[in-house]
């Protein structure tokens, strides 16, 4: 058996986010034991800036544009999603680049020990989940990898996801709709209530623009903790027209921009990428906007 069957061997794929049958079904458990797991690894995550992104529509992708912005900056930044496309290596990236098959392999060699303690000693947990388990393991990557800030994406709901188990800096929650109805409920304010457990006392939250009913849910639960709640308005038309991609590519190349010291690694990394847009391209794409 690999290291990463081992891993697997503790997920019920026909949940998504790796439910074990064996583990305890209270949800509350979810949370305890991803908590044991990480204080069995030496509390990794306390050693981290914790970018938490919750919601439903991109945040897996709002997640990555985090990481990415942080590296870009000068931030040595961990990320962790799901789900992979080819590799589950793909979860767990550095900088952009993706765990190594041996960095992993010793991660997951290194959680045997905290799961053969967990079943002596707290044996009404239950097994954790593949999922617990993965995300402790990123986790202790980063720390070990000496990462300033760590960008987790939320497996499913907020409040009582293994991800939810840290204490993070800054929460971000994405767009939500109806997901996972089973597990979250079928009304948008049960949903929405769920994905703002992730709020923290006095932390700064993201939230992008919401439904009315939605939006009331996650005002009421940051005014309860006391959350610096920020909505991030979406990008209208216009400034899309008059600030395009390849209008601020070449403000930033010409350093005309006060965000380039920032930006510019993140410009080089994406330069020849996409290329540069005929004027066709441009003229089609404004009229599209106009």
């Amino acid at each position: 058996m690999t290291p990463l069957d081992w891993l697997l061997g503790f997920s019920d794929a026909a949940r998504g986010v790796g439910w074990n049958t064996r583990s305890n079904s209270s949800p509350e458990w979810n949370l305890r034991r991803t908590r044991v797991l990480l204080d069995l690894l030496g509390a990794p995550d306390r050693r981290l800036g914790i970018v938490l992104v919750a919601g439903t529509k991109g945040k897996g992708s709002t997640a990555a544009l985090v990481a990415s912005l942080l590296a870009a900056s000068g931030v040595r930044a961990g990320l962790y999603t799901k789900p992979h496309l080819q590799s589950y290596r793909e979860r767990i990236r550095v900088d952009g680049e993706i765990i190594s098959t041996a960095a992993l392999n010793d991660g997951i060699d290194r959680l045997h020990q905290p799961v053969r303690a967990m079943r002596r000693f707290i044996p009404a947990a239950g097994q954790p989940t593949t999922f617990e388990l993965t995300t402790a393991l990123a986790l202790a990557h980063f720390a070990a990898t000496r990462c300033t800030v760590a960008v987790v994406e939320v497996g499913l709901g907020g409040r009582f996801d293994a991800t939810n188990a840290t204490d993070p800096h800054v929460s971000v929650i994405t767009p939500i709709s109806h997901d996972h109805t089973r597990e979250l409920g079928t009304a948008l304010r049960q949903i929405a209530s769920e994905k703002a457990g992730v709020l923290r006392p006095g932390r700064i939250a993201l939230i992008a623009r919401q439904d009315t009913a939605v939006d009331a849910v996650l005002s009421k639960a940051a005014r309860s903790v006391a959350a610096e709640l920020r909505e991030i308005p979406p990008l209208s038309a216009m400034v899309a027209k008059r600030y395009g991609l390849y209008r601020a590519r070449r403000a930033l190349s010409r350093k005309r921009d006060r965000t380039w010291p920032a930006t510019a690694p993140l410009a080089r990394s994406l330069r020849g990428r996409a290329g540069h847009p005929s004027g066709r391209a441009r003229r089609r794409a404004q009229r599209r906007l106009g």
